[in-house]
């Protein structure tokens, strides 16, 4: 069960990745969603079983939020469409499943009632973003309202938590959260399709160079970072271009005009080019290699795929040191990490390896090599199946 297969993110990827896994192992998998878009992901959909179970109310059809009582109205209303959504999917579901499945959002309140019907049954929660978690925002008004919403959700999620067998998360922040509400996590890092990704190791063109950044439209990204190092880069007499493909999910438009402004202040004009409407997979490997450097400046504990497909690809990863991903990789040795809100430091590393083309395939192979031997797709499938085969009731 994945409540929302329409957008063309991350998320909706990889579970269709781990469908398609699935498939291949031999088992049989039928695909419940509340809203699914088959044009997003033809490779990835096809030959799978998909039962589309839309509910009263179109995930689609939320009220634009501006300001700050639009925001919480946003939220509110998303909060019931996807409650509705599951409940929806959840009295469709076949009553003969012996594991049900179930990925993120609010997708984990259908375990309870079905595991009433069919005890036997397994269920695995992939908690890639745990709907406790809260970070703060810029408004002290809607962090606080954000704040009771976390604690809100976490009184749900230990109602329904009888009802979730195997918890699966890919970072060690997320497996601490669940151990908050008494879910006992697995870490499962996410992986890429390496073949589809990969590219030779870029070669640096010494005084030229491309940067880019890939995420949804949100101030956690953090890429006024990228912009504002890509003008003390072209200060420098480094020319510096700037490819941000930040999707705007939930219209975002304050932070939309502050990424433009940070271009004009910075006199990047032509040479900055946003992608506010996100890039199919295609786009996204041309952007991939015309690029030198990927930065991922994230100010929040997140993981990114983007940031891995980047690494297959043969592009050097720059990492906020605060991520998720920054756990896994080695500073200087896959990767090169640097402090958040300091694009000084991104410019000082773009500047020092733009003229040093054997440091920067040294550092961009080996994290070329992590991806390909570390986050394999078969491998994922492969330890979520062991996980159901060794599960033992403790109730």
């Amino acid at each position: 069960v994945h409540i929302n297969l329409s957008t063309e993110s991350g998320d909706p990827r990889m579970f269709l990745h781990v469908a398609q896994g699935l498939v291949k192992a031999g088992q049989r998998v039928v695909v419940y969603t509340a809203c699914f878009k088959p044009g997003l992901f033809k490779d990835l959909s096809s030959n799978l079983d998909i039962r589309e179970i839309p509910p009263n109310i179109p995930l689609d059809q939320t009220p634009a939020p501006h300001g700050v009582v639009g925001k919480i109205k946003e939220r509110l209303a998303r909060e019931r469409i996807y409650t509705d959504a599951a409940s929806k999917i959840g009295s469709k579901l076949e009553k003969d499943f012996d594991v049900l499945v179930l990925h993120n959002d609010q997708s984990y309140k259908i375990g309870k009632a079905y595991k009433q019907a069919r005890p036997s049954c397994i269920t695995v929660w992939v908690m890639n973003n745990a709907p406790f978690r809260h970070t703060r925002k810029d408004n002290a008004v809607v962090n606080v309202l954000s704040w009771a919403m976390s604690i809100v959700e976490r009184f749900r999620v230990k109602m329904y938590k009888n009802g979730i067998d195997i918890v699966l998360v890919h970072d060690k922040e997320q497996q601490l959260l669940g151990e908050k509400v008494g879910l006992y996590s697995n870490i499962l890092h996410i992986p890429v399709d390496f073949p589809l990704f990969y590219k030779s190791v870029r070669k640096t063109r010494k005084g030229k160079v491309v940067l880019l950044g890939v995420g949804s439209l949100s101030p956690a990204r953090n890429f006024e970072d990228i912009l504002h190092a890509a003008g003390i880069l072209n200060k420098k007499g480094v020319r510096t271009s700037v490819y941000l493909v930040c999707k705007d999910f939930w219209n975002n438009q304050e932070y939309k005009k502050k990424l433009l402004d940070i271009a004009r202040e910075e006199n990047l004009g032509e040479r900055a080019v946003f992608y506010f409407d996100g890039v199919s997979d295609e786009v996204l490997r041309e952007l991939q290699g015309k690029a030198d450097f990927f930065v991922f400046p994230n100010k929040i504990k997140i993981w990114g795929m983007a940031a891995f497909e980047a690494m297959a690809s043969g592009m050097l990863l720059l990492v906020s040191a605060t991520t998720s991903i920054a756990e896994v990789l080695t500073d200087g040795t896959n990767a090169i990490f640097f402090k958040p809100s300091h694009p000084d430091e991104i410019a000082q590393i773009v500047a020092k390896l733009n003229g040093a083309p054997d440091a920067y395939e040294r550092v961009a192979s080996a994290g070329q090599r992590f991806v390909k031997d570390t986050l394999s797709w078969d491998a994922y499938v492969a330890k979520v199946i062991a996980l159901i085969k060794e599960y033992q009731p403790t109730r």
